[in-house]
């Protein structure tokens, strides 16, 4: 019904990752708009403009992160297959915590720059001896090299997911097991869809990463902006679903 579907939307928006997904649609949908060469200037201006508001936005839901690849590194490595282990050390160890190390120092880098140095003489001048006062887009450019490698780690397991589901499906499908088949084949095209959004990502960290010393990105940045949106809106309909 309607309110049930109102109420799950609700539920999913409510979460920290549920809202992200929707401010990310939001920050690659307008970044698409905004390098697009037949919309007026106008348009693409604003576009531009509310898809940095997004953008940074974002990095307030992510500012946990730290916690959350701690986390993993303790208790989601699991004792099993080297591979398995391997993607895991990967995802928690590079693209929870060395990524929101990078993306958080950037953060107050870029929350400094914002006050009147003549007000923060010490402030600034540690951050200048320390080379870091004009640094902080290349701390954000590092950071996507850190989600790159966690977006392949998190490919690999997605797709070690595929497979087993996969043989499940065979399995029960041998069985006549009608019920099971249609859970497995649920959960598999969630996992279809977590994978569209990691390939997407892919795209978007080798273009970002590569924004050094003001540096314009290696991809085109409207298919950056496609693709991230058709990512984020993957990725959303996974966690509404979860949330049934």
């Amino acid at each position: 019904t309607s309110k049930t579907t109102l109420s799950q939307f609700c539920s999913t928006v409510d979460t920290l990752w549920g809202s992200d997904r929707v401010l990310r649609s939001l920050q690659y949908g307008l970044k698409a708009l905004a390098c697009s060469p037949e919309l007026g200037e106008e348009t693409r201006v604003l576009s531009a403009t509310f898809s940095s508001a997004f953008s940074q936005a974002r990095y307030v839901n992510r500012i946990y992160g730290i916690f959350d690849g701690t986390e993993g590194l303790l208790y989601d490595v699991p004792k099993g297959p080297v591979v398995e282990r391997t993607c895991k050390l990967l995802v928690h160890g590079i693209g929870g915590v060395g990524y929101h190390i990078l993306e958080n120092t950037a953060l107050i880098i870029m929350i400094i720059r914002r006050c009147d140095p003549n007000k923060i003489p010490a402030v600034r001048e540690w951050l200048i001896r320390n080379g870091l006062w004009d640094r902080a887009d290349d701390l954000d450019a590092l950071a996507q090299w850190c989600w790159l490698v966690e977006a392949l780690g998190k490919l690999v397991l997605a797709w070690r997911k595929y497979s087993e589901l996969s043989r499940d499906l065979k399995q029960s499908r041998e069985r006549g097991d009608g019920a099971e088949e249609e859970r497995v084949l649920s959960e598999r095209a969630l996992v279809v869809l977590d994978m569209v959004k990691l390939v997407t990502d892919l795209y978007g960290a080798v273009h970002f990463g590569s924004m050094v010393n003001n540096r314009p990105g290696v991809c085109n940045p409207r298919l950056v902006g496609i693709l991230g949106l058709i990512g984020s809106m993957a990725q959303f309909v996974v966690r509404y679903r979860k949330q049934a």
